[in-house]
């Protein structure tokens, strides 16, 4: 015989970590930058719109926390620690395998631009994070030798979201994996590949974030590599 009365709701417990309710019931944000991910690389306003989302949803404040929980990190961030001033001409002078003349021929062999990114304006320890994230970018991609394909890409999304936490470049990465669908299944496998090495390195290295790395321009790449325990 069925029960003259419903069964009490049991409520369920938020998982920690996870957004509250309250959080989950309120509007999405722009996701115009994730869906042009979607279609094709993206450009610096997509960039831009995806990092807001993530802002809105309160996301960067836990990205903020984890990457503080380490010293030297906390340390750098606190000194708001700004390189000095050299240009891309400076750097393309510098002697073949030094960190800075490699980062110069990877920024000229791609015809990149190094201010690619937006700069967040306000100086508190997110914006700071943030510029210093999308300012290290491509000096990451030097010493990690992560090179500007789809794959390349992913793998650096991979191993930044596995060293910070940072959403942006976890769904960065999501879009290039679906990108990836289409393609011939070796193309594919190597995205995956370069997204799980990416993963590996950012378990195995120490926090890149806390290391000011334009200090080391004149520093030999393979010097640096062993000083950090990188693969070559």
């Amino acid at each position: 015989m069925a029960p003259d009365t419903e069964p009490a709701a049991v409520p369920s417990a938020e998982p920690s970590g996870l957004p509250s309710a309250a959080l989950r019931q309120q509007p999405i944000g722009d996701l115009g930058g994730f869906i042009n991910y979607l279609r094709c690389p993206g450009n610096a306003d997509d960039n831009a719109a995806i990092s807001r989302f993530f802002s809105e949803l309160g996301t960067h404040e836990q990205m903020l926390e984890r990457i503080l929980a380490d010293p030297a990190t906390a340390a750098l961030v606190e000194q708001r620690y700004q390189p000095p001033g050299v240009t891309l001409e400076d750097l393309e002078g510098l002697p073949l395998g030094t960190l800075g003349r490699t980062y110069a021929d990877f920024i000229d062999s791609h015809h990149f631009n190094p201010h690619f990114f937006h700069r967040e304006g306000v100086d508190d320890a997110m914006a700071y994070v943030i510029n210093r994230l999308r300012d290290t970018h491509d000096i990451w991609h030097v010493l990690l030798g992560f090179d500007a394909s789809e794959a390349g890409e992913s793998g650096m999304n991979a191993f930044t979201f596995t060293q910070t936490g940072n959403p942006s470049t976890c769904l960065l990465m999501a879009a290039k994996l679906i990108r990836s669908i289409p393609q011939a299944a070796g193309d594919r496998e190597h995205v995956i590949q370069q997204i799980v090495r990416g993963f590996t390195l950012g378990m195995e290295a120490p926090p890149f974030l806390a290391e000011p790395w334009e200090e080391h321009w004149r520093t030999p790449l393979e010097e640096l590599r062993r000083r950090f325990s990188l693969p070559d």
